[in-house]
């Protein structure tokens, strides 16, 4: 009889281990339910955020221009590094003022949208213009002689308006 038992008690074991899983509980779980937060603008990572940066309008061409001021050396490393498309208007920009005209090169580094980059010599009068590629640590921009001015737009606006090398900006707003 104990054997028969000790069978039983195996075979019911057996049986229990295949019978099919227990039905879900139509209760919800007792789970805290976490909203999605908005993500993170890359810009929040720049050390000068461009609402703290001056600004002013320059002219070429009876076109004109809102452009941040990146007159000293952290505010030109950091240039336009973390601005997302939406950040810059189709009229807006960035022109870098360095103490006295020397060949310049820029590059792409944590730039995440197309710009166009003019270099200025201390006339105003445009050098050359270079397009340059997101996030391109690789090529370096240089300037066609020596720049104290250097203008990014995004990509496409200086041609979209007919601007070319030998063009001249009116930057008397700058001093």
């Amino acid at each position: 009889m104990k054997g028969f038992l000790a069978f039983a008690w195996v075979l019911a074991l057996g049986c229990a281990s295949q019978s099919p899983p227990p039905e879900p509980s139509a209760e919800k779980p007792n789970v805290e339910v976490r909203k999605p937060t908005p993500p993170v603008r890359p810009s929040v990572r720049r050390q000068h955020p461009l609402a703290s940066l001056e600004k002013k309008t320059i002219a070429i061409d009876k076109k004109q221009i809102d452009v941040y001021i990146a007159d000293s050396e952290t505010k030109t490393t950091e240039g336009l590094m973390f601005i997302s498309e939406d950040e810059l208007a189709d009229d807006e920009g960035m022109i870098f003022i360095f103490d006295k005209p020397a060949p310049l090169s820029f590059w792409m580094r944590n730039t995440l949208i197309p710009l166009d980059i003019a270099y200025l010599d201390e006339t105003g009068k445009i050098l050359n213009i270079r397009t340059m590629q997101p996030l391109d640590e690789e090529t370096k921009h240089p300037s066609a002689g020596p720049a104290k001015y250097a203008v990014e737009m995004k990509a496409g606006w200086f041609e979209r308006n007919g601007i070319q090398p030998g063009d001249r900006f009116d930057l008397s707003a700058l001093r």
